[in-house]
């Protein structure tokens, strides 16, 4: 307690102790690792348990409190804390670094190692890619208006990218994926026998 300082120990069961603590409205704290998920009431001092599984790292918080999204042996997982219900989400866990909700809680950011940025709208089974980093995505963040996205790589970049809307560019027909490319970019590489690699740079 800042206020008087005095100090209260909660116990759970166990002994390979937590890799995260989370307040939450009403006066209750949530606790995930080892020891599985733990839903704990910090007037009573008990808890309960939410799952027996034991979760891993990433970890984070829509801005009401309600939602989280935590990484699993089973992939990415939505928490619903309201409804008590559990959601796996398409993002495996082997490749799993980081993970962020949105504070509106509509989607899910995910930073892969291979340098891939994965966003799922929550009313949806198909995520949009998003790819620019060399190297592995060591976080990720969504901003309080939920309207960007910002990505921090092992290879020293700070990606701002807008939410993705429409459809998934990497599943677009091959004619559309480059007409899309082209959208985005004023650089062009053109076909020149001259050249030594048989292709140059050309800015429009």
């Amino acid at each position: 307690d800042l206020d008087n300082g005095e100090m209260r120990v909660l116990e759970a069961e166990g002994e390979r102790g937590f890799y995260g603590l989370n307040f939450l409205p009403d006066n209750r704290l949530l606790s995930h690792g080892s020891e599985g998920l733990l839903l704990w009431d910090l007037n009573s001092g008990k808890y309960q348990s939410l799952s027996k599984r034991e979760f891993l790292f990433a970890f984070d918080l829509d801005a009401q409190r309600r939602f989280f999204v935590i990484d699993t042996p089973e992939g990415a997982t939505l928490w619903d804390l309201q409804e008590g219900t559990e959601r796996i989400l398409p993002i495996a866990s082997d490749h799993l670094l980081s993970l962020a909700i949105s504070p509106d809680a509509n989607f899910v950011v995910a930073g892969l190692d291979g340098g891939k940025i994965l966003v799922l709208p929550l009313d949806s089974e198909d995520p949009h890619m998003l790819m620019g980093h060399d190297r592995s995505v060591a976080a990720v963040w969504v901003s309080p208006a939920s309207d960007e996205i910002r990505s921090v790589s092992d290879d020293g970049t700070v990606f701002v990218w807008e939410v993705p809307d429409g459809p998934r560019t990497h599943n677009l027909p091959h004619d559309e994926f480059l007409t899309m490319l082209r959208a985005q970019t004023n650089l062009r590489v053109v076909t020149d026998i001259e050249a030594t690699e048989g292709y140059r740079i050309e800015y429009a």
